[in-house]
């Protein structure tokens, strides 16, 4: 994977409250223009119903919480190359290819310039968070792992992703890190694979600087 995956769209999360309805919708219609009957849709229905309560109101979160209103502090200028809307980082590195298995960060940007582009030196403020899944899912026959809960040999990619929407005056462009790991071999959703503060403070290290109320984000 070079300089960071840019998805056409914001990649819906299994487990955000606002984004279940729609991703119901999209699951179930997929299936039926493939010729399933609605009640094969119902694994899905059911999987996703189970997420309604945001995986952020679990008391075992806390230590992968980052809150609305933490600070993700650029402490050396970034280039964008051109024609592309995203860069990742890795063991605090900006690097143009990421070992998907071990954590690592990708900072976006809304708009994909035919030149390069800098990204100054800046406070980002986060403005909400999200948590979620995204597969990469062989063949054609849809099951439960297009939302992130594989059959054997279906499923080839399980991303757990932590998505950072960010703010600044000054850089409006720059609008959101996604920070993720490649967990398929944990088999299904758990909540223990989502990234820790540690992982993603190590990830960015030395490029980005957390803070949380003001203050570094602890481990």
């Amino acid at each position: 994977m070079g300089l960071g995956r840019e998805p056409d769209h914001d990649p819906g999360s299994v487990c955000t409250d606002v984004n279940v309805r729609a991703r119901v919708t999209r699951v179930a219609a997929t299936m039926c223009n493939r010729g399933l009957k609605p009640w094969q849709a119902l694994p899905a229905f059911l999987l996703l119903a189970a997420c309604v309560v945001s995986v952020s109101n679990r008391p075992d979160f806390a230590h992968r919480l980052i809150p609305p209103g933490a600070v993700l502090v650029l402490e050396q200028a970034i280039i964008i190359p051109a024609e592309h809307s995203a860069v990742s980082i890795q063991d605090g590195r900006v690097v143009q290819a990421v070992d998907e298995l071990r954590p690592y960060c990708t900072l976006q940007v809304r708009t994909r310039l035919e030149t390069s582009r800098e990204i100054a030196p800046d406070r980002f403020v986060v403005n909400r968070t999200n948590w979620g899944t995204s597969t990469i899912q062989a063949g054609l026959t849809p099951t439960v792992a297009e939302i992130g809960f594989g059959e054997s040999g279906s499923l080839t990619r399980l991303y757990y992703q932590t998505e950072l929407y960010l703010r600044s005056d000054r850089q409006p462009d720059v609008w959101r890190m996604v920070c993720e790991v490649d967990r398929v071999e944990a088999g299904g959703l758990s909540f223990d694979a989502y990234l820790t503060l540690s992982d993603v403070r190590a990830t960015l290290k030395g490029v980005f600087r957390l803070q949380l109320d003001g203050k570094p984000a602890g481990a």
